[in-house]
């Protein structure tokens, strides 16, 4: 089990212990998305949030009281048809030159560019850095790293239901960049 994980564990069951002031439960602090994001700053707000609520209730599968959180990374609502393939292309990938109980050719979560996660999105922040009205780039930064981790670039595109990521670059890579450098990495390691 990795430090940050038995961290992360010892934190959960500390906070769910409750406040030590007798007779004062402590409440999971929630941080609503800013009430003033539309177009692709919701899209961000909103799939990240979702996307944090299913990595949080995947790491405490154990607890029976929590509530399910579905996984929605690959959900036509937030994301596109390329965003779907190119991602389902490198997981394979990563997959299938990852023997079991191994750590692959990727050691992070490439939808949130981090091996660990935040709790939630509190003290995270979205700002758009283009917009053309087809095709939007958003910089995310989330919250609850320390130091702060380096922003996320998210790219949309407008499409009939609205807007809808196309791609997440983790230091300036989408899903085909990092496809290509492991199958590259491969092919240098068969010589």
């Amino acid at each position: 089990m990795r430090k940050t994980a038995r961290i992360g564990l010892l934190v959960t069951l500390l906070l769910s212990l409750g406040n030590p002031v007798s007779g004062v439960a402590a409440k999971p602090q929630k941080t609503p998305p800013p009430a003033a994001l539309t177009g692709p700053t919701k899209v961000v707000w909103d799939y990240y949030a979702a996307y944090l609520a299913y990595l949080q209730n995947d790491f405490k599968k154990e607890d029976k009281t929590a509530k399910p959180a579905p996984d929605r990374s690959l959900d036509p609502g937030f994301v596109t048809a390329h965003f779907v393939a190119s991602y389902q292309k490198l997981k394979a990938e990563c997959d299938r030159l990852t023997p079991k109980g191994e750590v692959g050719p990727l050691d992070y979560d490439v939808i949130i560019c981090a091996q660990d996660f935040p709790d939630s999105m509190a003290g995270s922040n979205v700002i758009v850095i283009k917009d053309t009205g087809t095709e939007a780039s958003v910089r995310l930064g989330m919250g609850g790293f320390t130091p702060p981790a380096p922003p996320v670039i998210v790219n949309l595109k407008q499409e009939k239901k609205g807007w809808r990521i196309d791609a997440v670059l983790c230091n300036g890579q989408d899903f085909e960049a990092l496809y290509k450098d492991i199958k590259k990495d491969q092919t240098k390691q068969k010589k």
